[in-house]
């Protein structure tokens, strides 16, 4: 619409449009009324409002420096509590963690689940059963409860039809997954595409890489591959024995196949491989110990894309500890205001928990940084050798994978700012 045609509608000039647009006229709450009802009355009012009474303030000859600060900060808590940022566009890919929830919209939450025992889907392998305390201070986050679901992580691994599956549960939303690699699939498979990670990855990556025979298992197979898991030795007549006819000698060799395949050479039951060994920084290229002693452990945050989808729209945010309070103090740190202003993509916490999720308490191990630090860091392993850095047990193609991810980021950042 033109200027003279909006001066029209709100009865003004169209030098005071000009005015108005340059910042040099504050209108009326009538004329405001005017302009939202014909430019975009499909959307909130209160959003114009909050930009309105932030220009109020801001062209104030009344307040001092100060009491414009404290005005301007009431106002963007204001914002933030009726889900409005003044320049969001909802279609822009959420760039950093500092504007979390509200430029994370629509949002799906994944937990993990119960393991039944013995295993009735392949999504009661190879993982430890959740526990719903993981959840505890979601509610603290702030969470359009209109764009927001929760789903299982069951649904990631209890599909035959992964292309399709996968993509409609998870990739059609941004992603919030909880709980430790070892409880949590999803968590476990974001190890390929996350900034700050869990080793072991290279037996995450195995698991990763098996997932279309692990899914294939059903039925006897299930309770097959249970009993080699329990008994890696056991003989294929010891396995008759024990009730399962029905699976052939050969499809018994495949799984036992894939049973050693996963472990690895490792003699613990293999969902333990699973269980965090340390915390991976690679920006200040250093692997943090995923626990010391019982009352401290590590946690990590981290921003990436949503690997899931085709629309480069959506992202993944992982919130994980060692265990249950690591993953709860974390999740509960996501709510402290400012909390990502120096981590813009999350970063490895150090959490202390001597009373167990009660009082629990935690600071950053990451060393503070800028998006820009995050594309050089990476920029410089993709071009070196990586045999003496934090980056050894990344593939070639995640480092190419998260530069191109983090350089979009901010890219994007730079033309929104724009």
């Amino acid at each position: 619409m033109s200027q003279e045609a909006v001066g029209e509608v709100a009865g003004v000039s169209r030098n005071w449009v000009q005015a108005l647009e340059r910042g040099d006229k504050v209108c009326t709450y009538a004329v405001l009324e005017k302009l939202w009802q014909t430019l975009e009355p499909e959307k909130p009012i209160s959003g114009w409002l909050m930009a309105w009474m932030e220009r109020h303030v801001t062209s104030s000859a009344v307040l001092d420096d100060v009491s414009t600060a404290l005005a301007l900060s009431d106002l963007d808590k204001s914002s933030k509590m009726l889900g409005h940022q003044h320049f969001r566009n909802s279609q822009v890919t959420p760039l950093t963690l500092r504007s979390f929830p509200y430029d994370f919209e629509p949002l799906t939450i994944v937990v993990g689940d119960r393991r039944e025992i013995p295993p009735l889907t392949p999504g009661d392998l190879l993982a430890g059963s959740s526990s719903a305390e993981d959840l505890r201070y979601l509610m603290l986050l702030g969470l359009n409860d209109k764009s927001t679901i929760v789903r299982t992580d069951k649904q990631f691994v209890d599909t035959m039809n992964p292309e399709t599956d996968i993509k409609e549960a998870f990739g059609s939303s941004n992603l919030l997954i909880v709980g430790s690699p070892f409880v949590s699939y999803l968590s476990r498979a974001m190890q390929g595409f996350t900034l700050f990670k869990w080793q072991p990855m290279s037996l995450m990556r195995i698991w990763y890489n098996s997932l279309s025979q692990i899914r294939s298992l059903n039925g006897s197979e299930l309770r097959v591959f249970s009993a080699l898991d329990e008994s890696p030795s056991i003989s294929v007549s010891a396995l008759r024995k024990l009730g399962e006819p029905a699976v052939t000698d050969q499809r018994i060799n495949d799984i036992r196949g894939l049973a050693t395949s996963l472990r690895q050479g490792h003699r613990e039951p293999l969902k333990e491989l699973y269980r965090p060994t340390g915390a991976v920084d690679p920006l200040g290229q250093i692997v943090y110990p995923a626990s010391r002693g019982v009352q401290r452990s590590s946690a990590i945050i981290s921003l990436c894309r949503n690997p899931f989808s085709d629309s480069d729209r959506y992202v993944a945010i992982t919130v994980a500890g060692v265990h249950l309070p690591g993953t709860v103090s974390a999740l509960k740190a996501m709510a402290t205001e400012d909390f990502f202003d120096d981590h813009p993509y999350g970063g490895v916490l150090d959490v202390y928990h001597p009373k167990g999720v009660e009082g629990a308490f935690w600071n950053w191990q990451t060393r503070p940084y800028t998006e820009e630090d995050i594309v050089k860091t990476i920029g410089e392993v993709s071009s070196a050798n990586i045999t003496e850095s934090s980056f050894v047990d990344w593939s070639e193609q995640e480092i190419a994978d998260a530069l191109f991810t983090y350089r979009n980021f901010l890219h994007s950042g730079a033309s929104k700012a724009t």
